[in-house]
């Protein structure tokens, strides 16, 4: 038996980019990634963010979780970690910034960083959702919340990325991945942009514990 102060907490890890080429602070080795898979298999129960939420909301957290997330949309996820998942039979949720993968322009960072890095092509993402990988929204154009006002341009950054994702993959998209994920970027609009759509759900990248009934 197990009582109230005995919940596990629930850990949402998120990645980049698994690659070993052009390394950089997003991106993490394919040896360094299988080790991270390793210790989950051994020491979590890795599940989707919906029964995260389930056993969160129902305070059902018995035992060690995890859930596994990516950020952005780089095609490298393509070459080791995604199949490593798959061949685990391991859920993540797989956030893509929808511009960017449409018209196939690589991120303003990378550029910044010195090498224009590959987005996941729309073949990719459909493939990758067919194998049984749920996709999410990471905003059109990977945008800045704390420097964007016109509420217009938010609803279109949330709601028009929701619908350009479900069109490509043919699916529902439930969840929503606030790019750089620090309490400035989730502001009250954008919040209230992703009620409206109906995702069940939003991720940031700040850490810290998150309790029911919290937006944060």
């Amino acid at each position: 038996y197990l009582s109230s102060h005995s919940l596990c907490p629930i850990s949402v890890l998120f990645y980049h980019r698994v690659a070993d080429s052009y390394p950089n602070d997003w991106t993490i080795s394919r040896g360094r990634f299988e080790q991270h898979i390793d210790f989950c298999l051994e020491n979590f129960d890795v599940i989707d963010l919906a029964e995260v939420q389930r056993r969160v909301r129902e305070q059902d957290s018995c035992s060690p979780a995890g859930s596994l997330t990516f950020d952005d949309g780089y095609s490298d996820n393509c070459e080791y970690a995604i199949p490593l998942l798959i061949e685990h039979d391991l859920p993540c949720t797989y956030f893509v910034t929808t511009q960017h993968v449409l018209n196939q322009s690589p991120f303003p960072h990378d550029i910044d960083n010195g090498q224009a890095l590959a987005i996941n092509t729309k073949r990719q993402i459909r493939e990758m959702s067919d194998a049984g990988i749920e996709f999410g929204c990471h905003t059109r154009t990977h945008c800045d919340f704390s420097k964007m006002f016109d509420p217009n341009q938010i609803r279109s950054e949330i709601i028009d990325a929701k619908e350009e994702l479900e069109q490509l993959i043919g699916k529902a998209v439930r969840y929503f991945a606030f790019p750089f994920g620090m309490p400035a970027q989730l502001t009250q609009v954008a919040i209230e942009a992703i009620h409206e759509a109906g995702f069940d759900g939003f991720c940031s990248a700040y850490g810290g514990y998150n309790l029911i009934g919290a937006d944060s």
